[in-house]
């Protein structure tokens, strides 16, 4: 139950990274 938690946590820092890289090519 505890690595709930975790797995949320990488989830959301993975779709911040999408999100950063989705500006980054726009921005290009």
């Amino acid at each position: 139950m505890s690595t709930w938690p975790n797995i949320w946590d990488k989830l959301n820092h993975t779709i911040k990274q999408i999100k950063i890289s989705i500006k980054l090519i726009r921005s290009l």
